[in-house]
């Protein structure tokens, strides 16, 4: 838990790339294929970090710079949780994902497509359901359905977007202060497990662009 009357906090907060670097602080081991996964939920009275890795952290100093003494960081095994997810099972979720798509238009000779946010709630919601059954899960459809106006189908209590957000932050590159511009969306609802291995790695390894900034990660909670 963090506080977010503290200073550092603030600052993490402002700028998800100096949070980034705060998370990595706590690795004795770093490298490109081992990064964790992070996500910052935000509460009326504190903030929760959460975070997933391969290596186990410490994350003392986080605690010391912006948390509560009251609160030490937890650490749990992970793997533990992972061995219990079985295909047929369902789960509450949570994503923070980068909602953004790759286009064909190049910007000039010998250059790649644009990556574009993909724009409205719907086309937010579009975009999570089309990536399910690549990520190993579905969400059920209920009593709740609507179709929109192109034709797709949304199951509105199973999956909610509960939040919108456009990030922008400072980022040094290459001696070179850049301005980074991160459209975020928060999704909150009732998945079904269709294939272990999937899910498992979109667990571990993250879902979509911006894993730096905090998104990517999703987190499960067994239905009560």
């Amino acid at each position: 838990f963090l506080n977010p009357q503290r200073r550092a906090t603030r600052e993490w907060v402002a700028s998800p790339q100096k949070m980034h670097a705060a998370i990595l602080y706590g690795f004795a081991e770093q490298s490109a294929e081992n990064r964790p996964l992070w996500r910052l939920d935000r509460g009326s009275h504190r903030l929760e970090l959460y975070t997933v890795s391969a290596n186990q952290p410490d994350h003392t100093h986080l605690v010391e710079s912006g948390g509560w003494s009251t609160s030490p960081a937890g650490v749990l095994d992970y793997r533990a949780f992972l061995d219990t997810i079985e295909v047929g099972r369902q789960y509450r979720f949570r994503l923070r994902a980068n909602t953004v798509k790759s286009t064909k238009a190049k910007v000039g000779p010998g250059e790649r497509g644009r990556v574009v946010n993909v724009g409205s709630r719907e086309a937010q919601e579009a975009w999570l359901l089309e990536r399910c059954g690549a990520l190993g899960f579905s969400i059920p459809q209920d009593a709740g359905d609507v179709t929109s106006e192109s034709g797709e189908m949304f199951a509105r209590r199973n999956l909610a977007l509960t939040a919108r957000e456009t990030l922008r932050f400072g980022k040094l590159s290459a001696d070179k202060r850049l301005q980074v511009t991160l459209a975020t969306a928060q999704f909150d609802g009732v998945l079904k497990v269709e294939d272990v291995a999937l899910l498992e790695r979109a667990l571990t390894a993250g879902i979509g662009r911006g894993k730096a900034y905090g998104c990517g990660l999703l987190t499960l909670a067994p239905m009560i």
